[in-house]
Protein backbone atom coordinates (compact mmCIF):
# COMPACT_ATOMS: atom_id res chain seq x y z
CA UNK A 1 0.00 0.00 0.00
CA UNK A 2 1.31 3.46 -0.85
CA UNK A 3 -0.14 6.53 0.81
CA UNK A 4 0.93 10.15 0.65
CA UNK A 5 0.25 12.64 3.39
CA UNK A 6 1.63 16.06 4.23
CA UNK A 7 5.12 15.94 5.72
CA UNK A 8 3.98 17.32 9.06
CA UNK A 9 2.16 14.07 9.82
CA UNK A 10 5.32 11.94 9.61
CA UNK A 11 8.30 11.49 11.87
CA UNK A 12 11.71 12.33 10.50
CA UNK A 13 12.98 8.72 10.59
CA UNK A 14 13.41 6.76 7.38
CA UNK A 15 12.07 3.48 8.75
CA UNK A 16 9.26 2.73 11.13
CA UNK A 17 8.22 -0.75 12.31
CA UNK A 18 5.52 -1.83 14.69
CA UNK A 19 3.73 -5.04 15.63
CA UNK A 20 -0.05 -5.17 15.48
CA UNK A 21 -1.69 -8.44 16.54
CA UNK A 22 0.34 -11.03 14.63
CA UNK A 23 1.39 -8.79 11.72
CA UNK A 24 4.63 -6.85 11.48
CA UNK A 25 4.16 -3.49 9.76
CA UNK A 26 7.24 -1.94 8.16
CA UNK A 27 7.06 1.53 6.69
CA UNK A 28 9.69 3.02 4.42
CA UNK A 29 9.55 6.80 3.98
CA UNK A 30 10.76 8.87 1.12
CA UNK A 31 10.17 12.40 -0.12
CA UNK A 32 8.73 13.12 -3.57
CA UNK A 33 10.16 16.44 -4.69
CA UNK A 34 7.53 17.36 -7.28
CA UNK A 35 4.51 17.27 -4.97
CA UNK A 36 6.38 18.17 -1.81
CA UNK A 37 4.48 15.44 -0.07
CA UNK A 38 5.99 12.70 2.04
CA UNK A 39 4.94 9.23 0.86
CA UNK A 40 4.97 6.07 2.93
CA UNK A 41 5.13 2.56 1.56
CA UNK A 42 3.68 -0.04 3.91
CA UNK A 43 4.64 -3.69 3.69
CA UNK A 44 2.79 -6.18 5.87
CA UNK A 45 4.50 -9.46 6.75
CA UNK A 46 2.93 -12.17 8.91
CA UNK A 47 5.11 -13.22 11.83
CA UNK A 48 4.93 -16.25 14.07
CA UNK A 49 2.82 -15.45 17.05
CA UNK A 50 1.21 -17.19 20.00
CA UNK A 51 -1.97 -18.76 18.74
CA UNK A 52 -3.10 -20.26 22.04
CA UNK A 53 -2.27 -19.89 25.72
CA UNK A 54 0.05 -22.47 27.26
CA UNK A 55 -2.08 -25.16 28.94
CA UNK A 56 -1.56 -28.45 30.78
CA UNK A 57 -4.11 -31.22 31.15
CA UNK A 58 -3.03 -33.59 33.94
CA UNK A 59 -5.16 -36.12 35.80
CA UNK A 60 -4.92 -37.88 39.14
CA UNK A 61 -3.78 -41.50 39.45
CA UNK A 62 -4.19 -44.46 41.81
CA UNK A 63 -1.78 -47.35 42.19
CA UNK A 64 -1.24 -50.33 44.46
CA UNK A 65 1.45 -50.12 47.10
CA UNK A 66 4.77 -51.18 45.57
CA UNK A 67 3.51 -50.48 42.05
CA UNK A 68 4.14 -47.67 39.58
CA UNK A 69 2.20 -45.40 37.24
CA UNK A 70 3.32 -43.23 34.32
CA UNK A 71 2.27 -39.59 34.60
CA UNK A 72 1.00 -38.44 31.20
CA UNK A 73 0.31 -34.70 30.93
CA UNK A 74 -0.99 -33.18 27.72
CA UNK A 75 0.63 -29.81 26.98
CA UNK A 76 -0.77 -27.49 24.31
CA UNK A 77 -0.43 -23.91 23.13
CA UNK A 78 2.52 -21.66 23.73
CA UNK A 79 5.68 -21.96 21.66
CA UNK A 80 7.65 -25.20 21.60
CA UNK A 81 10.01 -26.54 22.79
CA UNK A 82 8.75 -26.98 26.35
CA UNK A 83 10.75 -27.60 29.52
CA UNK A 84 9.30 -29.69 32.35
CA UNK A 85 9.94 -29.45 36.09
CA UNK A 86 8.27 -31.95 38.46
CA UNK A 87 8.30 -31.41 42.24
CA UNK A 88 8.87 -33.18 44.50
CA UNK A 89 11.31 -35.38 42.60
CA UNK A 90 11.00 -38.16 45.21
CA UNK A 91 9.51 -41.29 43.69
CA UNK A 92 9.87 -40.09 40.08
CA UNK A 93 12.05 -41.66 37.38
CA UNK A 94 13.02 -38.13 36.24
CA UNK A 95 12.10 -34.62 37.35
CA UNK A 96 12.76 -32.82 34.03
CA UNK A 97 11.04 -35.06 31.47
CA UNK A 98 7.52 -34.91 30.06
CA UNK A 99 6.16 -38.25 31.36
CA UNK A 100 7.98 -39.68 34.39
CA UNK A 101 7.15 -42.99 36.02
CA UNK A 102 5.96 -42.47 39.61
CA UNK A 103 6.69 -45.04 42.34
CA UNK A 104 5.88 -43.18 45.57
CA UNK A 105 5.67 -45.15 48.82
CA UNK A 106 2.72 -43.05 50.03
CA UNK A 107 0.08 -40.80 48.50
CA UNK A 108 1.93 -37.84 46.94
CA UNK A 109 0.88 -34.57 45.30
CA UNK A 110 3.12 -33.69 42.36
CA UNK A 111 3.34 -30.26 40.75
CA UNK A 112 4.30 -29.91 37.10
CA UNK A 113 5.69 -26.58 35.85
CA UNK A 114 5.93 -26.22 32.08
CA UNK A 115 7.82 -23.35 30.47
CA UNK A 116 7.69 -22.65 26.75
CA UNK A 117 10.30 -21.14 24.41
CA UNK A 118 9.12 -17.58 25.24
CA UNK A 119 9.48 -18.21 29.03
CA UNK A 120 5.72 -18.35 29.55
CA UNK A 121 5.03 -20.73 32.43
CA UNK A 122 2.00 -22.60 33.75
CA UNK A 123 1.47 -25.27 36.41
CA UNK A 124 -0.74 -28.27 37.10
CA UNK A 125 -1.18 -30.62 40.06
CA UNK A 126 -1.54 -34.42 40.06
CA UNK A 127 -2.28 -36.57 43.10
CA UNK A 128 -0.93 -40.13 43.00
CA UNK A 129 -2.91 -42.13 45.55
CA UNK A 130 -1.14 -45.20 46.91
CA UNK A 131 -3.65 -47.88 47.83
CA UNK A 132 -2.62 -50.65 50.20
CA UNK A 133 -2.55 -54.03 48.44
CA UNK A 134 -5.65 -56.10 49.19
CA UNK A 135 -5.38 -59.06 51.56
CA UNK A 136 -7.83 -61.88 52.13
CA UNK A 137 -8.08 -63.98 55.27
CA UNK A 138 -9.85 -67.32 55.50
CA UNK A 139 -11.11 -68.76 58.76
CA UNK A 140 -10.72 -71.37 59.94
CA UNK A 141 -7.25 -71.85 58.43
CA UNK A 142 -7.32 -75.63 58.85
CA UNK A 143 -10.08 -78.10 59.57
CA UNK A 144 -11.14 -81.70 59.13
CA UNK A 145 -14.49 -82.71 57.73
CA UNK A 146 -15.93 -86.19 57.81
CA UNK A 147 -17.76 -87.60 54.81
CA UNK A 148 -21.25 -86.10 54.79
CA UNK A 149 -20.21 -83.38 57.27
CA UNK A 150 -19.93 -79.62 56.70
CA UNK A 151 -17.83 -76.69 57.79
CA UNK A 152 -18.40 -72.93 57.57
CA UNK A 153 -15.58 -71.00 55.94
CA UNK A 154 -15.47 -67.21 56.28
CA UNK A 155 -13.43 -64.68 54.33
CA UNK A 156 -12.31 -61.22 55.33
CA UNK A 157 -11.08 -58.81 52.65
CA UNK A 158 -8.94 -55.90 53.81
CA UNK A 159 -7.46 -52.90 51.97
CA UNK A 160 -7.78 -52.40 48.24
CA UNK A 161 -10.51 -50.41 46.52
CA UNK A 162 -13.62 -51.20 44.55
CA UNK A 163 -15.72 -54.34 44.73
CA UNK A 164 -14.48 -57.89 45.26
CA UNK A 165 -15.82 -61.19 43.99
CA UNK A 166 -14.97 -64.39 45.84
CA UNK A 167 -14.99 -67.63 43.86
CA UNK A 168 -14.75 -70.86 45.80
CA UNK A 169 -12.97 -73.80 44.20
CA UNK A 170 -12.07 -77.23 45.50
CA UNK A 171 -9.41 -79.74 44.58
CA UNK A 172 -7.82 -82.95 45.78
CA UNK A 173 -4.58 -81.18 46.81
CA UNK A 174 -3.09 -77.69 47.18
CA UNK A 175 -1.88 -77.84 43.57
CA UNK A 176 -5.25 -78.78 42.00
CA UNK A 177 -6.78 -79.54 39.64
CA UNK A 178 -9.47 -77.09 40.74
CA UNK A 179 -13.22 -77.19 40.12
CA UNK A 180 -15.91 -74.61 40.91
Amino acid sequence: MISCLPQSLYRQKNLCAMKRNSTLLIRFKSLFFRSLLLCAVSLSLPIAGRTQALQISLGNYAMCSGGSVQLAPVVSGGTQPYTYIWTPATGLSCSDCSSPTATPSQTTTYQLRVRDFENVETTAISVVTVVASPTISVAPTSFSVCTGGSVTISTILQNGTGSCTVQWQSGPSTTGPWTN
